[in-house]
């Protein structure tokens, strides 16, 4: 079943989420520097399963890394109004991410 991710625009927060039967956090921060969003996963003991990942909209944020710690299926950034990505401001807002299992990417690509 998709999962939103909860966002908000606050420049650094952590989000605990249950994802197939496992908790993770999630850690959302936004970089001056490179005026982006970038996206870390965590596990349950907050070791990290993957850092840093730049939110990009239309983009399966871990499809391109394996792990056994990371759920089965897609992070995935979706904006509401363009192809643009984030803001400052967007996030939760023009911007979500969605946490997509394996059934559910099924069933939009076949």
């Amino acid at each position: 079943m998709a999962v939103e991710i909860p966002l908000t625009t606050n420049a650094y927060y952590t989000e605990r989420i249950k994802l197939e039967n496992s908790v993770f956090n999630i850690i959302v921060f936004w970089s001056t520097r490179e005026q982006a969003w970038f996206f870390t996963i965590k596990n349950s003991e907050n070791k990290s399963i993957l850092d840093n990942l730049k939110l990009l909209p239309f983009v399966n944020l871990t499809g391109r890394f394996q792990s056994v710690q990371l759920p089965n299926g897609a992070f995935i950034c979706f904006t509401l109004s363009g192809d643009n990505p984030p803001n400052r401001t967007d996030l939760g807002l023009r911007v979500k991410v969605w946490f997509l299992t394996e059934k559910d990417l099924e069933s939009v690509f076949t």
